[in-house]
């Protein structure tokens, strides 16, 4: 499967240092595209570059550049969906402790989301 990535949900697997989840879930390619829409730089290159690659998943954590990816028929995941999926194949034990390192940095996970997540994830 090919994954085309935006920077934001690999800041957030960075933080919890599960990066390496990635290369067991999914095929990476890079590409430097220059292409702007209302999204930012990043976003807008990563859908490009899935629509030239026929991707399988966005991963995205952008929630605007989620909702315009969908509009155009992609599929996206973000990097808590990443962490879900890793945890189905037993790449990692548990996502709460994850979450609470995501919840402590900079970057934003509203409580609903984390309540949905640990939910799906049986914690």
């Amino acid at each position: 499967m090919i994954l085309v990535a935006d920077s934001s949900a690999l800041i957030a697997l960075a933080i919890v240092d599960k990066l390496e989840v990635l290369d067991k879930l999914f095929v990476e390619v890079s590409s430097n595209i220059n292409f702007n829409v209302t999204l930012g730089k990043g976003e807008s290159e990563a859908i490009i570059l899935y629509k030239e690659l026929n991707g399988d998943f966005l991963l995205c954590d952008d929630k605007k550049a989620k909702k315009f990816a969908q509009n155009f028929g992609i599929t996206v995941i973000g990097s808590l969906g990443i962490l879900l999926k890793a945890k189905e194949r037993g790449l990692i034990t548990h996502i709460k402790p994850l979450l609470n390192i995501l919840k402590s940095s900079k970057v934003f996970i509203d409580e609903k989301t984390c309540s949905l997540v640990l939910k799906m994830a049986n914690e």
